[in-house]
């Protein structure tokens, strides 16, 4: 408990990250240098979730190792949204991010 006597704020990290990409891809454009890190990490996560094991080279996998220390904690609660979109038929989602990371800014 802190000192005034107010609980903690709980915040679900997953449902934010999720809440917020979802909203930039509603947008169509990034805003920012956050939002640009948040949006090719996702592109650069889908891209390996959706490639054969027997394509995946060691570029790739670099580069998501890179992605992962940018984002810090960020980074399962990320793969978790790509996730829970897969199995919600929202494919469409993690695609229109991706072309919103290759076309950048707004």
């Amino acid at each position: 408990m802190s000192g005034n006597g107010q609980r903690p704020t709980e915040i679900n990290l997953e449902k934010a990250v999720k809440k917020t990409l979802e909203e930039i891809v509603e947008r169509g454009w990034i805003e920012n240098q956050e939002e640009q890190i948040l949006i090719s990490t996702v592109a650069l996560i889908y891209q390996f979730l959706s490639t054969r094991s027997d394509q995946i080279d060691k570029e790739i996998k670099d580069r998501i190792e890179e992605k992962r220390k940018e984002v810090g904690f960020f980074f399962p609660p990320i793969t978790e949204a790509i996730l829970a979109w897969r199995e919600e038929g929202r494919k469409d989602i993690p695609e229109k991010i991706k072309k919103i990371a290759e076309r950048g800014g707004k």
